[in-house]
This record gives structure tokens, C-alpha cells and sequence, in this order.
């Protein structure tokens, strides 16, 4: 089947920057992750082989606004399972070659609360922001081996979700079409 192209879609090829690196970076945040301080701190990891600095969200948790740096670490996710009156959960599995992270996790184990796990993606082009997310995750059913953790992450609100999550406005955006 021939692949059908209208304006809009040479448009948006015409106008896509293709020109630079994308990267995935994952950030966990739990009250037993604390500094030399007792000051709770986030874990920030970058799927890379070096460490790199982005620039965090307006209205983030921890250095808002802020650029920061991010550990280099391999990690992956399987694509979300799908079942009808659940919300979409994968298994995310993060690489500790350090064993930081495991120190980290077993200090946690003395608060009840949840691993959260925000997932953005960033642009080599334009790292003072993210260009993709944050998408906040959950990090349950967590297990650990001689290589790295794994846990299954759910997006706890997605039913309340808002598609897309960005408000497009005139003032922000001028090129739209009222």
C-alpha cells in the first residue's frame, strides 16, 4: 500500500529538526533518599556512557528551573501492557554498575512511601529543557540482582490525564490560527 502525503505532512517533514541527539533520563525521588545532610536529594540518571546536565522543569520538585547533572547508566522499559479498566504498566529496568542505587533503595526500605520515577527526554540542541515529558511514574514490585533493579512502573493518574498536557495559547505559540 503506497504511503498517502498531504500538505500538512510535508509541512511538519519540512520543518522537523532532525539535526541532534535525543536523551532519555530518568529521575527517582523517595523521602529515604537523603544526602550527607539528611536532606532529601533525587537520583538522576541519564542513558548515556557520560554524564550530562539539563535543565529541570518549572514547578519541579527538586532544582526547579535549575540545570543539574545526570549519572550516565543504562536502563530500559518494555512498552506498556494495555487491559481495559487498568492503567498501563511496564517493567523498567535500571543498569547499577556503582551499586549507588541499591544503597539508596535500602536505606528507603524504613518509609512507607512511594519510589516515584519521572521520565523526561531532552534534546542535545536545547538541554536547558525537557523536550519530551516529565512523566510521572510509580516504581512498585521492586527486585534487585547483581546487576541492577527492576520494578513495574504505573502511571498513577491516568485516568485524570490530560492528552495533550500542554496549554497551546496565541500568546505563546503566535504561528497558531485562531
Amino acid at each position: 500500500m503506497a504511503a498517502t502525503f498531504t500538505d500538512a505532512w510535508a509541512e511538519g517533514e519540512a520543518n522537523c529538526v532532525t539535526a541532534g541527539e535525543q536523551y532519555i533520563t530518568v529521575e527517582m525521588q523517595h523521602p529515604g533518599f537523603v544526602d550527607a545532610a539528611n536532606q532529601p536529594i533525587p537520583l538522576r540518571y541519564v542513558l548515556d556512557v557520560v554524564a550530562r546536565s539539563f535543565g529541570i522543569e518549572e514547578g519541579a520538585a527538586f532544582d526547579a528551573e535549575a540545570i543539574v547533572a545526570f549519572t550516565p547508566a543504562g536502563f530500559e522499559c518494555e512498552h506498556p501492557t494495555m487491559a481495559e479498566g487498568r492503567p498501563p504498566v511496564a517493567r523498567l529496568r535500571v543498569d547499577d554498575v556503582s551499586g549507588e542505587l541499591v544503597i539508596y533503595l535500602d536505606n528507603a526500605k524504613a518509609f512507607r512511601a512511594d519510589l516515584k520515577v519521572i521520565i523526561r527526554g531532552y534534546r542535545s540542541d536545547y538541554p536547558a529543557a525537557p523536550s519530551y515529558g516529565p512523566i510521572e511514574l510509580v516504581l512498585t514490585d521492586i527486585t534487585k540482582d547483581s546487576t541492577g533493579v527492576e520494578g513495574t512502573a504505573t502511571i498513577v493518574d491516568f485516568g485524570e490525564r490530560k492528552v495533550p498536557s500542554r496549554v497551546y495559547t496565541l500568546e505563546d505559540y503566535p504561528g497558531l490560527v485562531p
